[in-house]
């Protein structure tokens, strides 16, 4: 059975280990919702291409930050023009905000279809249960969607409130099995704040340090996708990505 939509958590669940697990691509998430079976999964490409994946952060002090996020898919298959057709984005209300800066179809040809506001649908998380009232959601709509064309969205999110004090970790993870022209990390903190950096298999990354604040910079591009292997270890373990 085809996903009826593509869901994107931006609320940064706390995982084992202490890690934000923020994945750049869902790819497992797409594929096993797209086709029936892991056995299809480890012997077919990936259904879409990375055309653009930015990811651009300002941290502050005490954890806060806001994140600039810019991402282009191309859909290379029916289950993925039904997969991501409909795009849901999730956060969590009082200590987070999100705005989508824009969205838009970008038609095989070049022509550019914009999705419009009534397409852009904000709601509740899972469930509206006393105490779960603050996870909200927006779903965006893309318009006239077909295989070959290009899925594109911009998004501001703002983490106001650290969910633990003054502390940000978080992972950024590409995948192997997925062709990506154009990949960046970008994260600008205070100096003064002890960061430490995991760079598995990106370029870049050198710190540059300008008025009190460093920024580092990290790029990945793959333009000979893997094809997974079923038992593989899982991206999570092996990279390519930054961990924070």
């Amino acid at each position: 059975m085809l996903a009826q939509s593509f869901r994107l958590d931006l609320r940064r669940d706390w995982a084992v280990g202490g890690y934000v697990r923020v994945y750049l691509l869902a790819l497992t998430a797409l594929l096993v919702c797209a086709r029936p079976g892991l056995a299809q999964v480890a012997s077919k490409p990936s259904p879409f291409e990375v055309v653009k994946m930015r990811v651009d952060i300002a941290l502050a002090s005490d954890g806060s930050f806001v994140e600039k996020r810019e991402v282009t898919y191309r859909l290379l298959t029916d289950a993925a023009v039904q997969a991501m057709r409909q795009m849901t984005l999730s956060y969590t209300e009082g200590y987070q905000d999100l705005k989508i800066e824009s969205a838009y179809t970008l038609k095989a040809n070049g022509t550019r279809e914009d999705v419009a506001a009534g397409s852009m649908l904000r709601g509740y998380g899972a469930t509206t249960s006393p105490g779960f009232e603050d996870l909200k959601t927006v779903q965006i709509i893309f318009p006239n969607l077909e295989v070959g064309d290009e899925i594109a969205f911009t998004t501001m999110f703002h983490q106001v409130k650290p969910w633990f004090g003054s502390q940000f970790a978080e992972d950024f993870l590409f995948s192997r099995g997925v062709k990506t022209q154009d990949g960046m990390v970008s994260i600008t903190a205070p100096s003064s704040l002890p960061l430490q950096m995991d760079n598995l298999g990106l370029e870049g990354g050198q710190p540059q340090i300008t008025n009190g604040e460093t920024r580092w910079i990290w790029t990945y591009q793959n333009n000979t996708p893997a094809t997974p292997e079923t038992g593989a270890v899982s991206a999570d373990d092996t990279g390519p990505g930054v961990l924070v």
